[in-house]
């Protein structure tokens, strides 16, 4: 029981920091792309919209 216990424990926490550095990667990326890609997001939308 104690093994499987920790192995659980082992699994939720590998989940968690899983979870959490995807969360951290993905909000970096979209902050790097969206400070980079503004100019050519607008250039790209603009003439559709506008």
């Amino acid at each position: 029981a104690r093994a499987v216990a920790e192995t659980d424990i082992a699994l939720y926490i590998g989940l968690g920091v899983a979870i959490v550095f995807f969360t951290i990667v993905a909000f970096i990326v979209i902050r790097l792309m969206r400070r980079k890609g503004r100019d050519h997001v607008m250039y790209d939308v603009a003439p559709s919209g506008e």
